[in-house]
């Protein structure tokens, strides 16, 4: 897993607004425990530049932005449609999935994706 100061504060907006923590019942230390999780497994890219697909979410941009930048094979989101419609840059090299489909993906292969 890799992340960026842009994705982590990112995930640290969604993941700690009172909606996200009233959908799954959370406190914020909860939330908090989780993200200090992340934060210590994954690795840190630091981004020298700046992509811009024009993908609708700015947060979506951030994400392709960090996979580019990881020359990462793989995002994982349940938001698959929001990357395939109105972007103007491509990147082949990147696949988007769900999280059903990657560990389709992973099981089929026999173990983790390299």
């Amino acid at each position: 897993m890799v992340v960026s100061t842009p994705v982590f504060a990112e995930y640290c907006d969604v993941c700690l607004r009172k909606k996200s923590l009233q959908l799954f019942g959370l406190t914020e230390a909860d939330v908090w425990a989780v993200l200090d999780f992340i934060a210590y497994i994954s690795t840190k890219i630091d981004i020298a530049y700046l992509l811009r697909p024009n993908l609708q979410d700015e947060g979506d941009n951030l994400m392709l932005e960090l996979a580019f930048a990881s020359n990462a094979r793989y995002i994982i989101t349940k938001n698959v449609h929001d990357f395939t419609c109105n972007n103007d840059l491509r990147f082949d090299e990147v696949t988007v999935i769900t999280p059903a489909d990657f560990m389709a993906t992973v099981v089929r292969a026999g173990g983790l994706v390299s």
